[in-house]
């Protein structure tokens, strides 16, 4: 078989155990912040917060200047006027 037309790279694989692991170490390190944010908040809001905190997570780590996605400016913008 050419290996070109394989299901499943060997990277790929590696790169998936990867993503589970970051997820449940995510999960973790927010477990409590979640925990109390269930308490006042309806459980479909936390579990959007949730998935939004690892879609950044997922975003910046595959971004190779990261950077522009998560930092603000250190001068103000102008507007055209100003």
């Amino acid at each position: 078989m050419y290996p070109e037309y394989t299901t499943c790279p060997l990277n790929k694989q590696a790169s998936e155990e990867q993503a589970e692991k970051l997820a449940h170490e995510v999960e973790q390190f927010l477990h409590p912040l979640l925990v109390c944010l269930d308490l006042v908040l309806d459980r479909r809001l936390v579990r959007t917060f949730a998935q939004a905190v690892m879609a950044i997570i997922v975003h910046r780590s595959r971004s190779p200047n990261w950077e522009g996605c998560c930092s603000l400016p250190t001068t103000p913008q102008r507007g055209p006027n100003g």
